[in-house]
């Protein structure tokens, strides 16, 4: 259910890994990421091909390529790290009832 909030999936902009970014209709959403940086390492706060990192953010406007980070919810002030699939889909339903 929660693919259907997914706006885009690219290669992450530095080194090799995947980002993808959620909208939902409060105007919120998660860039959820992970990637290795061009020496090996990761570069997004993950261990391993099982892990991801996500980020709050707000959307501007009605684009769904404008956005800000929003350090300031309920859900987080920071960006969290090393979270499996099911709980990046668990904290995408709590961005999802932000009001």
């Amino acid at each position: 259910m929660i693919n259907k909030y997914l706006v885009e999936k690219k290669p992450h902009p530095i080194g090799s890994g995947i980002q993808k970014i959620y909208k939902f209709e409060n105007g919120y959403g998660a860039s959820v990421v992970r990637f290795k940086l061009p020496f090996g390492e990761y570069g997004s706060y993950t261990n391993s091909e099982d892990e991801w990192e996500l980020a709050v953010i707000k959307f501007v406007g009605k684009s769904n390529s404008k956005f800000n980070l929003d350090y300031g919810t309920s859900i987080t002030d920071d960006v969290m790290g090393h979270l499996s699939t099911e709980e990046v889909e668990k904290i995408l339903n709590k961005i999802r009832k932000l009001k």
